[in-house]
């Protein structure tokens, strides 16, 4: 009865050293080969030669670029017009910007219309929210601007329980939006 032979003994376990050469003493080692451990071949703390078709200096990586958040907007799907605006109110004699949204206007009961802005957000906050009728003053202010004195809806300060008229301005893109919003 032959038996195969045993293989030979390598005498313990060793990382990175090459198959060929046996671990000394026989136990765990961790010794170094001509090209190091992973093969890169450079002593601790000196800089990786750049791989071909790199720049040499700060090129080689691409700069980490947050990932962009989606904006869906909160579409109105009644609206009989709608254009994307800014909106600001009169305070201290000097108009302050309330946020950027989309201006709906709809059809509401009695032959009204009601003017609906919402924030240019995932959320879609109302910035405005009033019903235009012929008593609301609304003027043509500059370029690209439409103003009227309304009380807003949501109130500006929740805390302020005065429900006080104050000048909105309104801005559009362009005059031609300002000519259909003040119509």
């Amino acid at each position: 009865t032959d038996k195969p032979a045993a293989p030979a003994s390598t005498g313990g376990f060793s990382f990175g050293l090459s198959s060929a050469a046996p671990a000394p003493g026989g136990g765990f080692s961790f010794g170094s080969t001509p090209g190091g451990i992973f093969g890169a071949g450079t002593t601790p703390g000196a800089p990786a030669a750049p791989a071909s078709g790199e720049a040499g200096a700060g090129g080689g990586e691409d700069e980490y670029e947050p990932p962009k958040a989606e904006v869906k907007q909160v579409e109105e799907s009644d609206a009989l017009y709608s254009r994307k605006c800014k909106l600001f109110y009169k305070k201290d004699g000097n108009f302050t910007e309330k946020g950027v949204g989309m201006l709906y206007l709809k059809a509401a009961d009695n032959g009204k219309t009601q003017l609906l802005i919402r924030a240019d957000t995932n959320l879609g906050n109302i910035l405005l929210n009033i019903i235009l009728n012929k008593d609301i003053p609304t003027t043509r202010l500059g370029k690209n601007n439409v103003a009227l004195i309304c009380v807003p809806n949501p109130p500006l300060n929740p805390k302020d329980a005065a429900n006080v008229p104050v000048s909105m301005l309104l801005r559009v893109k362009t005059s031609e939006d300002a000519d259909d919003l003040k119509a």
